[in-house]
């Protein structure tokens, strides 16, 4: 057990086929034809914050651990809050405080972003 001050080693040894990725902003998308052919990195797109949006108008009051997220292009607030807490490994059932995250979050996620354009 690592005492105070020490860091542990992070390895990723538990899981052999896991790809050394970092960060969220990329996803492994099976090729088509479905014959057990490698994954390729696949990019995540992002909606872009609407431009002129305050604070109370845009829900920007989310909780702290959540800052700097945003939805992904073609999901909606719901699907963006299940994913964050799912994160988390909690359902938006949990508790009240989890409910309370969920609405805030999908309100944020409404609210405060848009498609980008093309």
């Amino acid at each position: 057990m690592a005492g105070v001050g020490e860091r542990r080693q992070v390895t990723t040894e538990r899981f052999p086929g896991a790809p050394r990725v970092a960060g969220p902003t990329v996803l492994m998308a099976k090729k088509s034809g479905g014959d057990g052919q490698e994954a390729t990195p696949q990019e995540v797109r992002y909606k872009v914050p609407k431009p002129g949006i305050s604070g109370k108008e845009g829900a920007k009051d989310i909780p702290s651990r959540f800052r700097g997220e945003r939805p992904r292009v073609g999901e909606d607030g719901k699907e963006f809050a299940e994913r964050l807490l799912r994160g988390e490994g909690k359902t938006k059932n949990d508790n009240e405080e989890t409910w309370a995250d969920f609405n805030k979050l999908k309100k944020f996620g409404d609210r405060s972003f848009e498609e980008p354009k093309k």
